[in-house]
């Protein structure tokens, strides 16, 4: 379908063409001069154009449908065909699990998906139970949903539902994490190596510690993305969409050279799923099952923090981190206690001198 904007006598108007329009093609006022305005209203205006009435050629009290075009579940299935990238960014079970958990009907027609269609859902979102006890739904959970119906209309080839996403600056990781949790971590996980994924995961906490990779990007990681001889790595299809490559520390390399050959990839046998179940089961036997900011993701921030202990220079912390702008790094890093006494241990010596013969140091 194809949908394009034209303003008219002062106000925006819809051309609309494609399978399901009567007649193939249809123009409609928005009723605005606001094109953002307008924007948001083409939802409801393209749902009701393709599923308006038109004359038969039977007996004139008789109408014909038009076809409302593809279900909920179909989108899906066209999305999880044709978009190659968003799936390999994610994780089939995990993009499974997001579906499953819509709460809308799977014949739903895509075309109902408007703005306000869409803002219900997100309100209903809200009130479910969270995973902690007396908990609602997260807002990267609600994210997550968000973000799949846009996928799932952008497959379509429908207009978005432009409702935004929450803010998650309330659920932003403020902690580090100490090297005896990463070891304890990964001790626990030794103990239990024969849980399927365990000691995959081993190997997993330390490549992320050194390259400060999601999860996701490892799980799915292609042998074809590591250079064993050049000691990089490259991620593809990232979260904000651009390939990074980062070197690799010699940790990482010794371990990724040791699974090159493993069939899907180095850690194709470990899901995204596993992995957190494993991580949750470790984190209660760690007796930090109430700290919910001890999870896998906040190794990345600890990787990037550890980085700005060492004086890496702030865009080459952006560049590993795979940011687009410099303040999300900045929400990354947390110095250590350790870094804060050494910056301040290293600028001190004059303020010494000062404080021990004032008026030497004023002549």
């Amino acid at each position: 379908m194809n949908i394009r904007y034209f303003e008219k006598n002062g106000k925006w108007w819809l051309d609309i063409r494609g399978p399901g329009v009567p007649g193939g093609r249809e123009r409609k006022s928005t009723g605005t001069s606001d094109r953002a305005e307008a924007e948001l209203r083409a939802p409801g205006i393209i749902a009701a154009v393709l599923t308006a009435t038109a004359p038969s050629s039977g007996p004139k009290n008789q109408t014909v449908r038009a076809p409302s075009g593809p279900t909920l579940k179909e989108a899906f299935g066209l999305a999880m065909k044709s978009r190659e990238s968003w799936i390999q960014s994610k994780d089939k079970e995990t993009l499974n699990y997001t579906f499953g958990n819509l709460r809308a009907p799977e014949d739903t027609p895509m075309v109902s998906f408007t703005r306000d269609y869409v803002r219900d859902l997100r309100a209903k979102w809200l009130l479910e139970p969270g995973k902690r006890k007396g908990s609602t739904l997260s807002p990267s959970a609600v994210n997550s949903r968000l973000s799949m119906l846009s996928v799932l209309l952008e497959a379509c080839d429908l207009p978005p539902h432009n409702v935004k996403h929450l803010s998650v600056k309330g659920t932003r990781r403020t902690r580090r994490m100490a090297e005896r949790e990463i070891e304890a971590m990964q001790a626990w996980l030794c103990a239990n190596a024969k849980r399927k994924g365990a000691l995959t995961l081993v190997d997993l906490i330390t490549v992320a510690l050194e390259t400060a990779a999601r999860e996701d990007e490892m799980v799915s990681l292609p042998a074809g993305d590591v250079d064993i001889q050049g000691a990089r790595v490259t991620f593809r299809d990232t979260k904000n969409g651009e390939t990074r490559t980062v070197p690799l520390p010699p940790a990482s390399l010794k371990i990724l050279e040791r699974r090159i050959n493993n069939e899907g990839g180095p850690f194709a046998d470990l899901s995204v799923s596993q992995l957190k179940t494993l991580w949750a089961e470790g984190r209660e036997a760690l007796g930090l099952k109430e700290d919910h900011q001890f999870v896998f993701h906040t190794l990345r921030h600890e990787a990037l923090s550890r980085l700005a202990d060492a004086n890496v220079n702030a865009f080459v912390i952006q560049a590993i981190g795979g940011h687009s702008n410099i303040t999300t790094t900045q929400i990354y890093v947390k110095a250590s206690e350790a870094a804060m006494r050494d910056g301040q241990e290293a600028v001190s010596q004059q303020a010494l001198l000062r404080a021990a013969q004032p008026s030497q140091v004023m002549q």
